[in-house]
C-alpha cells in the first residue's frame, strides 16, 4: 500500500493519508531512507524496489497528534535520513520487537528442554 501511494506522489498527485499503523508509517520511512543512499541501484534491486518506490523527503511531511492536558496538539515530526521520527510509533515497534524476541527465546528454550 505504501509503495502504491508513493508511486502516486512520484507521478505528481497530491496524497493525504492518516494512519494508526506503525508498520505503514515505518514503510514510508524506509522508502524515504532509500532516497539517501548514494549508490542505491543495487540496493533497490536487492530489496525488490525500483526508483518509482523511492519517496523524496521534500515531497513528504508528517504530523503526530499528541494528547495533552486540555486537548490534542498537532505536532510536526522531525525528518531525518531514516524518515520521520515518531516517538509513539517507535516506542511501540521497539516494545513489540522486544516482546517477540523474548517469546521466541522462551519457546526455543521450551522446545530444547522437551528434547
Amino acid at each position: 500500500m505504501a509503495q502504491a501511494l508513493v508511486k502516486l506522489v512520484n507521478r505528481g498527485l497530491p496524497v493525504w493519508i492518516t494512519t494508526h499503523s506503525d508498520i505503514m508509517f515505518q514503510q514510508f520511512n524506509n522508502l524515504i531512507a532509500l532516497s539517501h543512499l548514494p549508490n542505491r541501484a543495487e540496493t533497490l534491486k536487492e530489496m525488490g524496489y525500483d526508483e518509482s518506490d523511492v519517496l523524496d523527503p521534500d515531497k513528504a511531511i508528517a504530523y503526530e497528534f499528541v494528547i495533552e492536558e486540555g486537548g490534542t496538539v498537532v505536532k510536526p515530526l522531525d525528518l531525518m535520513n531514516t524518515g520521520f521520527a515518531a516517538p509513539s510509533f517507535n516506542q511501540t515497534l521497539g516494545d513489540l520487537m522486544a516482546e517477540t524476541i523474548k517469546l521466541h527465546d522462551l519457546l526455543d528454550d521450551a522446545e530444547a528442554d522437551a528434547s
